[in-house]
This record gives structure tokens, sequence and C-alpha cells, in this order.
């Protein structure tokens, strides 16, 4: 359901979704295979919703994770992350550093994307932060090794600088 708090109403919305994601203020719904936008027009005293079709993701049990602004999918066992930058775009990226993981936790903001995965092997929990280049074909990565499970606290300001609070409370 949508809901307009200026005037306490219900937004009329006819389309029912698996889940939710907001990235960079805008809102995002997977409806079985297909990541749509939604698109907020103000008529009058009226609020009218449209959706864009923006992405296409596996609804496969178990298979693609919403997230905070990323979405994860495993797609026979390669990792890949779903970001959606600007408004009707949304680019898919492998993330084959990911591939021994089971992805616990992922965050998106601004070309800077972080994961919190368990190494299958040790059962370790490791950071990994990746900072994308304009066209999303290349990014590089720091990898935190045995970090203690917490959740992911980071922004970027306008000038492209990442300020993490890691999980021992210290600011990176």
């Amino acid at each position: 359901r949508l809901f307009d708090v200026m005037k306490q109403t219900q937004i009329p919305f006819g389309l029912s979704a698996s889940a939710v994601m907001e990235c960079a203020g805008r809102l995002f719904l997977q409806t079985g295979t297909q990541v749509l936008e939604l698109n907020f027009i103000e008529l009058g005293n009226n609020v009218t919703v449209t959706t864009k079709h923006v992405g296409s993701v596996l609804d496969v049990p178990g298979a693609t994770k919403v997230l905070d602004g990323v979405i994860i999918q495993n797609l026979l066992g390669r990792y890949y992350a779903s970001l959606f930058p600007s408004s009707g775009h949304c680019y898919q990226v492998g993330i084959p550093e990911l591939d021994k993981y089971a992805v616990i936790d992922a965050k998106y903001e601004s070309n800077v994307l972080v994961v919190v995965a368990a190494n299958r092997v040790s059962g370790q929990y490791d950071r990994f932060v990746l900072r994308f280049g304009a066209n999303y074909a290349d990014y590089d990565l720091r990898v935190v090794s045995n970090v203690t499970l917490s959740s992911i606290n980071f922004t970027v300001t306008e000038a492209g600088i990442c300020t993490l609070m890691n999980e021992e409370e210290k600011l990176e």
C-alpha cells in the first residue's frame, strides 16, 4: 500500500510485490522476475504512481536478496549485484570474489557497495568494500577479513568520500 502522508490518504496502486527497496531517494519493487522503479506524479491535488521496468532478477527462493539499495543474486554459484545509480538505470555486475561466500548483508550508496559475507570453508565473516568506476565495468576492492557480524553503516559524501563505522565502532 502507498500512503500520501500530507493528505493522510491511501494512493491507489494495484500492484503486489515480493520485495521493496529504496535507493537514492527512489523506490523499487520486485514483482516476480521484474524490478520496477516507482515514479510519483503530482496532478493537482492527486498523486499518481507509474512504474518503469529497470531490471530483471531470478524469482527462485534463496537466489535473490533485496537489501539496502542493492539486489544480490546467486546465479549458479556466481554472485551478481544489481545496482541502481540513477533513475531508469540498472547495472548488473558480476563479483567473482564473493563466489566462495554466503552473502549475509549488503548496502549500496553512490558507487560504493559494502558486503558482509560468510566464508563457506572457514565460517568467518569478511567485509568487502567495492568502489565502482563510472561505467560500472570495473571496480576496486578492499577486503577486511574475520570481522564481527554487525550491521553495515556507511555514507558517501557529495565529494565521493566514504565514511564507514566498522564493527569496533571506529570510523574508517
